[in-house]
Formats: structure tokens, sequence, C-alpha cells
């Protein structure tokens, strides 16, 4: 979960980042403003293609997280609804991965520790993510079932 391979798309009042890594492609994005997300084309986010609002509600649709934005009119809010109350919250999608929201420490197999604060990350269970602990939506084509 490197900061190093985020994506930045800005205009004059909204930047989106996407993180690449956390991404489960379920597709929200696309589904909430299919002209500013569009896979087939580059760079596939274009935010011209709609009202700041409209991008603003598909990226808080992202189930995982990996989408988030800066509304240089508002103040910056990216504290989830699990980070306010405290509580870590872990929810199984169906036929999906495992989604975790809140803050905690994420420690790899080398024993590297990551502080997540306040973040949503979506975690394999299908068990062939090729971003492992990280679900890749990989488990749509394998027609994982759980």
């Amino acid at each position: 979960m490197s900061d190093e391979n985020v994506k930045k798309y800005k205009d004059k009042e909204l930047t989106v980042f996407w993180k690449p890594e956390l991404c489960i492609h379920a597709g929200e994005c696309v589904k909430g403003a299919p002209g500013v997300f569009n896979p087939k084309t580059r760079p596939w986010i274009q935010l011209q293609y709609a009202s700041n609002e409209d991008v603003k509600k598909a990226v808080d649709n992202c189930p995982s997280g990996a989408l988030t934005y800066i509304d240089q009119n508002e103040e910056k809010k990216e504290v989830p609804a699990a980070e306010e109350s405290g509580y870590l919250r872990i929810k199984a999608s169906k036929n999906g991965p495992l989604m975790v929201q809140g803050s905690f420490e994420m420690e790899d197999r080398d024993g590297n520790v990551q502080l997540c604060k306040g973040k949503a990350i979506a975690l394999c269970r299908c068990g062939s993510s090729r971003n492992k602990p990280f679900c890749d939506g990989t488990h749509v084509n394998v027609k994982f079932f759980g």
C-alpha cells in the first residue's frame, strides 16, 4: 500500500486520487459517472465530463478506498464512519473481498508495519489475487463463491 503508485487527476476545484493496488474493479465509479470513469480511454479518469458533485458521489461509492478526492472548496474529510466511531469494520463482500475499514496496523510477511489510519482496504478471499493480500478483482474471473 505504498503511496508511490498514486495517480492524480485534477481540475480547478477537484482532485481525484486513484490507488491502483487497492482497486478491486467493482465498477461502482463507472456506474456512478460513466463519462468520467472509462477504463477504455486514456487517461481513464476525465473530470470534465461530469459535475463535481457527480464525481464525488461516484468516488464515495468506491468500496475499496482506491478512489479518494479533495475538493478545494470544502474542508478535507477522509475519515470513514468506522474511524469516527473508533471501531474497525470488517465486512465479507458477497462473492468478493473482505472489506476492512478504520484504523489498524498492517504487517507484511517481512515484518514491515504500516499504520493505516482511517482507510479502507479490500483483502483477497479467493486466493487468486496477483496483489496479495489485497484484492485485485480476480475473484470475478475465477467465479469465486463465498
